[in-house]
């Protein structure tokens, strides 16, 4: 049972999910720059139904930031793939 875990774990490695996941608990941790390289990591890893959130967690880290143009248009991009 153990191999199973260790090998599924291995395997999603490099999920949207997974980079998603790590970029949370980035953010929640206060590490902005750790946040947005995991999201970055997602949104490549990511199919076209999760990008339109991953695009929402970059923006609410760029406003965290203080980056508010890169903010609202990631929000933009954001509201446009989920309006498809």
């Amino acid at each position: 049972m153990w191999i199973s875990t260790i090998l599924a774990i291995g395997l999603a490695g490099d999920s949207a999910v997974l980079w998603n996941e790590r970029g949370n608990a980035a953010y929640r941790r206060g590490d902005l720059a750790g946040a947005a390289t995991a999201y970055e990591h997602a949104l490549a890893a990511a199919g076209l139904p999760e990008r339109a959130a991953i695009l929402s967690n970059l923006a609410a880290t760029d406003n965290r930031a203080g980056n508010h143009h890169r903010a609202l248009a990631r929000y933009e991009a954001s509201a446009e793939l989920r309006a498809r």
